[in-house]
């Protein structure tokens, strides 16, 4: 009976999730977290309510809860979902950081992310924009040691070539 309830809440909130009304939906899917236990529809309902922070943009909440579901729920599929949009919401944050001009903070924050989460699919460019960053602070030595990380780390990627020619560039400063 409890699980039948939780399913039709989890649709009630899917019509307000899917017509934006993102607060309505996230007080939905919060009640039945809380009373659903460790069962498939609680963790149902946490990742969606990330999902709703992650639309109003309220990064430190949706990274919160994303944690929970990757570390906590059984389903693999989930667990994977929620680490990429949990990397993707402090992604998110720090690229508020620079957009503020708190570039050293930002950079910091970015460096953090890949240490956290090594080889996420954003990685690379996390170590960029965080030697983008140190470079605004004007932190020469810094940024090129970001970026030779990175080109270290990731020497597959794209971003590798331009890294690599950055560093070069930042050592003639």
């Amino acid at each position: 009976k409890g699980s039948s309830r939780a399913s039709v809440q989890l649709a009630q909130a899917a019509v307000y999730f899917n017509r934006k009304m993102f607060a309505n939906a996230a007080k939905l899917y919060q009640e039945i977290a809380a009373g659903a236990g460790q069962t498939k529809e609680h963790f149902e309902a946490l990742y969606r309510l990330g999902q709703c922070h992650y639309q109003a943009e309220d990064w430190t909440a949706a990274a919160k809860t994303f944690t929970e579901v990757w570390r906590k729920s059984p389903d693999a599929d989930q667990r994977k979902e929620s680490h990429r949009l949990l990397v993707q919401a402090k992604y998110q944050a720090a690229k508020g950081l620079l957009g503020a001009g708190e570039h050293a903070d930002a950079a910091a924050a970015l460096v953090k992310l890949e240490e956290e989460h090594p080889g996420s699919e954003y990685a690379d460019v996390l170590l960029y924009n965080a030697a983008e960053a140190l470079e605004k602070t004007e932190k020469w030595e810094d940024a090129s040691r970001v970026y030779y990380d990175l080109v270290n780390r990731y020497p597959s990627s794209k971003l590798a070539p331009d890294a690599l020619f950055n560093a070069a560039s930042n050592y003639e400063k």
